[in-house]
């Protein structure tokens, strides 16, 4: 059985989201995006994206935002350590910093880059300081910091993301192999019979993700 070992870390954990009082999270919003693919399908997943990985989530920071002429939306960076390598170019033991869709940012940090005139005229200054805005994405989530979870992203500039999808995010056990889902559910496979059922190269799945049908794509989710 494959076993991820982690009694060697020793990393501070730090998770920002959790240090929130949530009763200082004075403005909130919910973005419904309508989702091009599911990603209910691991098999489906690992030849979506060139970066395959299992990792340890060392630390969820404070979300950023940038102007933006649309509606500017808040990320999460977030520091991973790269437990075993699946496919491509992350190196074990590396610390990877990549994004999450929304998060909470400090109300004053975010109206320093973003003119919003309903924030600045309805809090004072010192609630600027103190309070702080959160933006989520309907059906996504941002994973736990001390947690191990099976990544998938993709190297790219500016911002490498990593699938947070609540149906595709699995969190494993490293001593036992045992894979959860978001919703605390095991799934059917521990780790190792996991990995070699999913993670292959599937040429038809690879060719139907290349040419964007969307048809011959949407066979492979359940």
């Amino acid at each position: 059985m494959l076993v991820i070992d982690l009694e060697d870390d020793d990393d501070e954990i730090k998770d920002f989201i959790k240090s929130i009082n949530k009763d200082d999270i004075v403005q909130s919003g919910l973005i419904v995006i309508e989702p091009i693919y599911r990603f209910n399908n691991p098999k489906f997943n690992y030849n979506l994206h060139k970066d395959v990985f299992i990792g340890k989530l060392i630390e969820v920071k404070e979300g950023i935002t940038e102007k933006d002429e649309g509606h500017p939306q808040i990320r999460t960076p977030i520091v991973i350590k790269v437990k075993k390598v699946f496919k491509g170019n992350f190196s074990e033991n590396e610390y990877v910093d990549v994004f999450c869709p929304g998060g909470i940012m400090n109300l004053g940090k975010y109206t320093d880059i973003v003119d919003n005139e309903n924030i600045t005229t309805n809090y004072s200054d010192e609630e600027l300081k103190t309070k702080y805005i959160e933006e989520a994405y309907e059906g996504i989530t941002i994973p736990e910091a001390g947690k191990t979870y099976i990544f998938y992203s993709d190297k790219t500039e500016p911002f490498t993301w990593v699938l947070t999808d609540k149906e595709g995010l699995k969190e494993v056990d490293p001593k036992t192999g045992l894979i959860t889902g978001f919703d605390g559910v095991p799934v059917d496979e521990k780790l190792d019979e996991f990995i070699k059922k999913y993670f292959v190269e599937d040429e038809e799945m690879l060719k139907a993700i290349e040419t964007g049908n969307t048809e011959t794509v949407l066979k492979y989710f359940e």
